[in-house]
């Protein structure tokens, strides 16, 4: 039985119908993504060690500054930046997303833009996000951003481009 998407057969880019991506397959991305998140956070706090002692200078965090929120906000910003990134450089993909063979289009059957992208990442941070696919129906990440999530190959046979 094929998934549903708003409680029709599937889904419309552009006169071409596609098959919603199984929910497993969304959570094996996220636990992936979430695998090369933590990698990108060591990465990112390996090289500015190394700038750091490069220079000669240390970071020191304002007086008065919540740590917490601090670091909070570090992890916010380099979430939205690893997903941003991934997904317009390498065209829709990300880490999840080549194991699984899914990439992200728009509603025009398009790779996202740089804007879209981003917009996805940001949205990603609302609250409760991740559980927005609970009940067979899209994220709020890809229905606010106009976006979907589909198999490679249904979208190689109707793009020969690739």
């Amino acid at each position: 039985m094929e998934n549903l998407l708003d409680n029709q057969e599937a889904f419309k880019s552009d006169d071409i119908h596609y098959s919603m991506v199984s929910a497993w397959k969304r959570l094996a991305n996220f636990l992936v993504d979430w695998i090369g998140i933590v990698i990108w956070n060591i990465l990112f706090g390996i090289l500015i060690s190394y700038f750091k002692f490069l220079l000669g200078f240390g970071f020191r965090i304002q007086m008065g500054m919540n740590l917490e929120l601090y670091l909070f906000l570090l992890f916010c910003f380099r979430y939205v930046l690893y997903y941003s990134l991934t997904e317009y450089f390498l065209k829709g993909k990300t880490l999840g997303k080549y194991l699984t063979n899914t990439r992200v289009i728009t509603q025009h059957n398009e790779m996202p833009s740089f804007k879209i992208c981003l917009l996805r990442s940001i949205i990603r941070l609302v609250p409760f996000e991740p559980f927005s696919f609970l009940g067979g129906v899209p994220g709020w990440h890809d229905e606010w951003s106009k976006t979907y999530v589909v198999e490679e190959s249904e979208y190689r046979k109707y793009n020969h481009s690739l």
